[in-house]
């Protein structure tokens, strides 16, 4: 029977030893787990420890009233029964959450026995005072979006009823204090990128705004020069002979066609913009120089330069189309500027006397078919230059009707040139923009003189801008 009974002793050790580890290791496993009852107990722990703060600060209030001192005697009874419950209150929920409606009552009870806490008081409504001061602050900052102002009072406000609780223990309050500076921070930060999203927004649209002006000038500036340029090339199509020069041309108005494509594109940037005026300014140095024999930059201001008048359009009862230039312009000049002056041409013979073709056209009464020397300069009393010539090319005038117009002002120009140079003195702030504006002019007598090939709406632009330029030479009479 004793072996029997040893075995079955055995045997049964055995069978339990799997379900006392599992026991064993669950109970080793529950304190280190989070679970609803070791929050509640937590808690528990906590609320006996604010109960005890607040116990021991009502007594040092109120010392000196026997009657209060002895009430407080039963809370720190009742006090003692709750640090001795701590250790049972984790077995069941039910009784831990039991063990935290007495204390919260508790609590209840000696705030009505003794008292708010002044320090809780004074925390209290210093924690108002500080929302009151971040509501206001937020309120003041001017330029902010409002609908960024409205997101982050609401969050103000949400702060509100935590800093109103009644029954706040002095570490509530101070809890308290802290989430709303946290708060407060959070809100500045907010504040600082909303104004710095919209200073960038309010830089790029005022870049917008140059960009868009800058780009609405280079096209201006384009258009001008890429005129320039096609009366340049037109003007310089008599110098290229043969094969070769024919094959020039047509590659630099295709260059040009080019160039006028993409003035006429709506979507060029400021980049593509530049990049066409780069563009357009090499056409212009590409375009050959004519021969004829016009006036050039030095003798526009440093000789006596003769400008020739364009033919105005013939009429039945006018005099022979050879007839009707009208004679050089003769004008005094200033003082020589300082580049050397080329050579003056030999003199022309007398133009025959012209016949008057209208009152644009007709020249000064002082002119002569010979330039008088110049005034106080023994060295420049030689013969003018000659000025383009009134040629069998500038008398062939085709009777095209968009020309006329366009050779009257050109005369009516060429007069107030004229004028501009006759004044006695001159200094290099005008005797520079005379001089771009004599090159100017050479260039639309060519261009006027020319047969065939005139691009009127162009040259009526040249003549419009060289108007413009020469009323805003500072001191001539305007």
């Amino acid at each position: 029977m004793k072996p029997s009974l040893t075995a079955a002793r055995s045997l049964i050790t055995c069978l339990l030893l799997p379900t006392l580890a599992g026991i064993a290791s669950a109970q080793g496993a529950r304190p280190g787990a989070e679970t609803p009852q070791s929050r509640c107990a937590a808690a528990n722990r906590e609320a006996v420890a604010d109960l005890a703060t607040a116990l021991e600060a009502a007594r040092g209030r109120n010392r000196l009233n026997p009657m209060l001192m002895s009430r407080l005697l039963a809370v720190e009874a009742q006090l003692e029964s709750f640090r001795a419950a701590l250790p049972r209150d984790g077995r069941k929920l039910k009784d831990c959450e039991l063990l935290a409606q007495n204390i919260a009552a508790e609590q209840e009870r000696l705030a009505r026995l003794a008292g708010p806490d002044p320090q809780v008081a004074d925390c209290m409504a210093a924690n108002q005072a500080a929302l009151a001061r971040a509501r206001h602050s937020l309120a003041a900052q001017a330029g902010l979006p409002e609908a960024a102002r409205a997101t982050l009072q609401a969050r103000y406000e949400a702060l509100a009823p935590l800093m109103a609780h009644e029954g706040q223990t002095l570490q509530d309050c101070r809890q308290a204090a802290t989430t709303l500076a946290d708060e407060e921070r959070q809100v500045q930060t907010q504040v600082q990128a909303q104004f710095a999203a919209v200073q960038a927004a309010a830089a790029k649209a005022g870049t917008a705004a140059r960009d868009s002006a800058a780009l609405e000038a280079c096209r201006t500036t384009n258009q001008a020069a890429y005129d320039e340029a096609l009366l340049a090339w037109r003007d310089g199509a008599s110098v290229l002979g043969g094969a070769a020069g024919v094959q020039d041309y047509d590659a630099a108005m295709l260059r040009l066609g080019r160039l006028r494509d993409g003035l006429a594109r709506s979507s060029a940037t400021l980049a593509d913009c530049q990049a066409q005026a780069r563009a357009i300014a090499q056409e212009r140095e590409r375009a050959p120089r004519p021969q004829a024999a016009a006036l050039s930059v030095a003798q526009v201001l440093a000789a006596p330069p003769t400008l020739a008048r364009l033919p105005a359009r013939a009429s039945p009862a006018s005099a022979p189309v050879a007839a009707r230039a009208a004679a050089p312009v003769a004008v005094p000049a200033t003082a020589p500027i300082s580049a050397p002056a080329p050579a003056p041409a030999p003199a022309p013979a007398p133009a025959p006397a012209p016949a008057p073709v209208s009152a644009a056209a007709t020249a000064p009464a002082s002119a002569a078919s010979s330039a008088p020397a110049v005034p106080g300069s023994a060295a420049r009393a030689a013969a003018p230059a000659a000025a383009p010539a009134a040629s069998a090319a500038t008398a062939l005038v085709e009777d095209d009707d968009c020309r006329e117009p366009l050779v009257k002002d050109y005369n009516e120009l060429v007069q107030r040139f004229t004028r501009a140079l006759q004044l006695p003195k001159m200094d290099e702030t005008v005797r520079a923009p005379l001089r771009a504006l004599g090159e100017r002019l050479n260039a639309l007598h060519n261009g006027l003189a020319a047969t065939t090939g005139t691009d009127c709406p162009a040259t009526a632009r040249a003549l419009e801008r060289a108007t413009a330029d020469l009323q805003r030479i500072p001191g001539l009479p305007k």
